[in-house]
């Protein structure tokens, strides 16, 4: 920290390899497609449309946790290597 308690010791925007927009326009696209348009899409399979109420809900929540984890991941892993 500096006195004016500031933290430091973060990349600063001159070492970042991506730039900041282009960085949040692709983490907010990843988490649209993925956990709104994609489990969308699944459940409207013709496989899964007739299938039991309980295994579209189990489908449709399991895809959209999968994606949701590795999302998060990746953006932790994106921060720890100053990425974003």
């Amino acid at each position: 920290m500096t006195e004016s308690g500031a933290v430091t010791g973060g990349p600063s925007s001159r070492e970042r390899p991506v730039h900041p927009v282009l960085a949040a326009v692709v983490i907010v696209v990843y988490f649209a497609l993925t956990t709104a348009w994609l489990p969308s899409a699944v459940l409207r399979t013709s496989t899964l449309s007739s299938a039991d109420r309980w295994v579209t809900d189990l489908v449709g929540t399991s895809v959209w946790g999968v994606f949701l984890v590795v999302g998060l991941v990746a953006l932790r892993r994106a921060q720890r290597r100053g990425l974003i």
